[in-house]
């Protein structure tokens, strides 16, 4: 069977929500596809479950390596697969059961492209859901420029990208702790075409103490990124300028994160930002 895209996982620790990951792929209405596990130098049951589920189908493999971070899972994982598309699922969140079938589809009637992004859905664990891409200008097939990226992230972290696209830019930077950001932008940097389809096809499922939750780090890191990026000299000059303008952004919004975190409290703080932003 052709395999078109490959399934990467990297998995530390992740005991509690694997399972329900590898359901998800085992639910696809398109069989056509491969899993690479990379179990990351877990001290939890999370490899003893990968091998269950490797030994009830053979479509899924399993890398264990000592423990090297979620960037050097992902490229250990891409280098042990073969499709010519690979996508990204976290051991945490899940797809839907037509992911590959309607990826495949876009790709098949659009070709040209590099990305295939769809829609995703953040689940707390209270059930309270939102969209991950918002808005009038997500609701029909579109395609997002690097300057789009470069504002913020836009681009969810299951979308399919060509294996040669992973190749130019040398896969994940490993130091880099916002590593899909970074990729995004490095590989719309050389010349990458992405395209959106309007439809949920994943869900991120929102908890306490996963690396997303750490705000502070991640606009650190984006500023890290994005300075990388300016100082690359591959951005045009309107480009450029929107590089600047996001970092002083974060660098303002960090700014007066860390005062209301010391005033308020981290948790309150997000919370707030999180009903205004659902209301917004």
């Amino acid at each position: 069977m052709s395999i078109l895209i490959s399934i990467i996982i990297p998995a530390y620790n992740a005991e509690k929500t694997l399972v329900r990951a590898l359901d998800s792929l085992l639910a696809q209405t398109d069989e056509r596809w491969e899993a690479v596990i990379v179990n990351d130098g877990s001290t939890d049951d999370t490899l003893e479950i990968a091998i269950d589920y490797a030994q009830r189908d053979s479509r899924i493999r399993i890398i264990h390596q000592d423990n090297g971070g979620t960037a050097s899972a992902l490229n250990t994982g891409v280098q042990k697969s073969s499709g010519e598309f690979i996508a990204r699922l976290d051991a945490d969140d899940e797809l839907s059961p037509t992911f590959i079938e309607r990826s495949t589809k876009a790709i098949m009637d659009y070709p040209g492209f590099d990305i295939y992004a769809s829609n995703i859905v953040y689940r707390t664990a209270g059930g309270t859901e939102s969209l991950f891409n918002q808005g009038e200008r997500f609701a029909a097939p579109m395609a997002l420029a690097l300057s789009d990226e470069i504002d913020h992230s836009q681009i969810a972290v299951t979308a399919p990208v060509r294996r040669s696209c992973f190749d130019a830019v040398g896969g994940f930077r490993p130091h880099i702790y916002n590593e899909d950001y970074d990729f995004w932008l490095r590989v719309l940097a050389i010349g990458a075409r992405h395209l959106f389809i309007p439809e949920v096809l994943a869900v991120a499922h929102q908890r306490e103490g996963q690396k997303t939750a750490d705000v502070l780090k991640m606009r650190t890191s984006d500023i890290e990124i994005l300075s990388d990026l300016f100082a690359s000299g591959v951005l045009d000059s309107r480009e450029a300028a929107l590089a600047k303008t996001t970092i002083a952004r974060h660098q303002k919004n960090l700014k007066l994160r860390r005062i209301l975190y010391a005033l308020m409290g981290p948790s309150r703080v997000e919370r707030f930002i999180a009903r205004r932003r659902n209301v917004a």
